[in-house]
Order: C-alpha cells, then structure tokens, then sequence
C-alpha cells in the first residue's frame, strides 16, 4: 500500500529542486512529466502486488533529480534512504566520465547496465518513463533527421533489456511503440 504522506514529500522535494524546469520544447513545468512518469509507474504497480510501490512511487517523482538538478547523491539518501537513492543514481544517466564526453547511445546503455542491478521496482520506473516518453514527438524533433527513429530505437533496446520486470510493462510499451512508429516521417 502506497503512502500519501510520502508521495506528497516526494513531490514537494522534486518541485523544490526542479524549481523553473519546463518540459523541453514547451513552458509545461517538469513536475507534470514527474507526475505522468508516476501515474504510469504506479498503475503498473497495481497490476503486480509484488512491488514496493512507494520505492516506486518516490523513484518515479525523484528519478531525474541527480541528472537534471544540483541536488547530491547524499542529500537524496538522507532524505528518502539509500535504496531511493542508489535507484535513482542507477536511473541518471551520466554524460562524462573523467572530463570526456560520453555519447549518448553510451550513456543509456550504461544507465541500463546499472538499473539492471537494482530492484525491479526501478526497471518499472525506467520503463514508465519511457512510455510516458511514446507520446507525439515535440515539434523540434521533425527538424533533426532520424531523431525520432533514432527514439524509438532506444526504447526496443529499453524494452529487451528491462522488459521482464513485468508483464503489464511490456505490453505497454509494446503498444506504445507500435503506435509510435507513426510518427517516423517518411
């Protein structure tokens, strides 16, 4: 059973730090896409009993604090625990190891890698972010050839790789993408 109380903590924190943050390409707050992520996560929490859904809950509002924010690895385990942390950490994606650059492609699979070593609460989070993500392409993409391609690309490999977790996630995200493909330009 999810906690109110936790959720409404989670989000306060989350809105604190992502402050001004707009979803790209739009002046839509980022708490909306923390929120949609959520929703996603825990609908497909209710569907598998066996997940914690307040990790899920917490790692699905908190999931790009680290990546998106000044916010520290260890204020976040001070305030919601180590296991939040260490699952959100997994789901930030790190763009430079020692100074250089690290390329995109490289970083997801390098996120995939560390999340595959985590619970797999924070797969369901993963994967809920990217569904949440199979939605109309923002408008800038149809100017940046293969972009949009190259999207859904990364969401069959999200899908082999994190796919097992559940059940009601693959399907899912098989229909999303589906219904995504759609959206490649010709």
């Amino acid at each position: 059973m999810w906690n109110a109380d936790r959720y409404n903590r989670a989000l306060r924190f989350a809105g604190e730090w992502h402050g001004e943050q707009t979803v790209p390409g739009t002046e839509i707050s980022y708490l909306m896409h923390l929120s949609q992520v959520c929703a996603q996560a825990m609908l497909g929490a209710l569907h598998d009993p066996t997940l914690d859904c307040n990790l899920v809950m917490e790692c699905a509002l908190l999931h790009d604090i680290l990546e998106d924010t000044q916010c520290t690895f260890q204020l976040l385990s001070e305030k919601f625990g180590s296991q939040c942390a260490e699952g959100v950490l997994a789901l930030t994606k790190h763009s430079e190891k020692e100074g250089v650059a690290i390329p995109k492609r490289a970083q997801m699979l390098n996120s995939l890698k560390r999340i595959r070593q985590q619970p797999r609460e924070i797969w369901v989070v993963k994967l809920a972010d990217r569904i949440t993500n199979l939605q109309s392409p923002p408008a800038h993409w149809y100017k940046r050839e293969g972009k949009i391609s190259s999207y859904l690309d990364e969401a069959q490999i999200i899908f082999d790789q994190l796919s097992s977790a559940s059940e009601y996630f693959a399907k899912t995200m098989q229909e999303k993408m589906k219904i995504y493909h759609r959206y490649i330009p010709e």
